[in-house]
């Protein structure tokens, strides 16, 4: 598995990885014909295939997600995965910050967090406020990095002044063939200031391989020629930029083989700007 550094640390992270985002019910496009043990065994087996970025947040499943990741890393030296989870807006007040990481912490079953992310930007609570809470957990060592998820430019440039001691290692945000808002000025941004870009939703709930078009014929060709799937093509085109990682959510063995199989080569730069230029 090909890995970058994270943000501007020394720490190497897959570039694919596992998502959980309606990975289990509550959640309401969760498969319900998946149960507990199922959802454990595919995380165990994402893991035996290096995909060991497993990102959550305190919402999938009303935490749901967050107690599988634990049972399946139960047994696993610590050090060998990497875990990343997020704090929601409703919990961005100081004393919240530090009491909802400690829920991470207790159904995660770990004693710290790998890359803790303000899950959304909002305006109703001084950024200042969350960001000092932020640097606190990870002077205690209750987290390693700090990250944010669906900021833009200017609010990841807010979110930075705030913090003294620490730099933002991670913004998670949408990105797939489809949705490109990320290259209007995020992801140059990123590639400057050296903050890692972790694409969620990299194959558009499914929709790259439902809908028509030009794209989905030039994609189909690229697979054949280059031996791979019409999935491991899309994964592929995201992860060959510089800052890019992602994290698809697979709960089918198959899935994760394939999505492990997405990195490690390279298409010809021609075929990565027909891709682009073709949706």
């Amino acid at each position: 598995m090909e890995t970058k550094k994270l943000g501007q640390s020394d720490v190497d992270v897959p570039v694919i990885g596992m998502g959980t985002w309606n990975i289990a019910p509550p959640d309401k496009y969760a498969p319900s014909e998946i149960d507990d043990a199922q959802i454990v065994k595919a995380l165990r087996y994402g893991i035996e295939k290096d995909l060991t970025h497993i990102d959550a947040a305190e919402m999938y499943g009303n935490g749901r997600a967050e107690e599988l990741i634990g049972r399946a890393i139960k047994g696993i030296p610590r050090d060998s995965v990497f875990i990343a989870t997020k704090v929601e807006p409703q919990h961005y007040n100081y004393e919240d910050v530090f009491r909802a990481a400690k829920g991470s912490l207790n159904r995660l079953g770990t004693e710290y967090i790998d890359l803790y992310q303000l899950h959304w930007p909002v305006t109703a609570i001084a950024i200042d406020n969350t960001m000092r809470a932020m640097e606190d957990l990870a002077d205690q060592g209750i987290i390693r990095f700090i990250g944010v998820s669906n900021f833009y430019v200017n609010q990841v440039e807010e979110a930075q002044r705030a913090l003294s001691r620490h730099r933002i290692a991670a913004n998670q945000v949408k990105y797939n063939v489809i949705s490109r808002g990320v290259e209007n000025d995020l992801l140059t941004f990123a590639e400057k200031e050296r903050i890692t870009i972790t694409a969620y939703i990299p194959l558009a709930t499914g929709y790259l391989f439902t809908h028509t078009g030009k794209g989905k014929d030039i994609v189909a060709r690229l697979a054949e020629k280059y031996g791979k799937t019409p999935a491991q093509i899309y994964l592929n085109w995201l992860i060959a930029k510089k800052q890019v990682i992602t994290i698809p959510k697979a709960v089918q063995i198959k899935h994760l083989e394939e999505n492990a199989a997405a990195s490690g080569w390279r298409m010809d730069t021609q075929d990565y700007e027909e891709i682009s230029n073709s949706f």
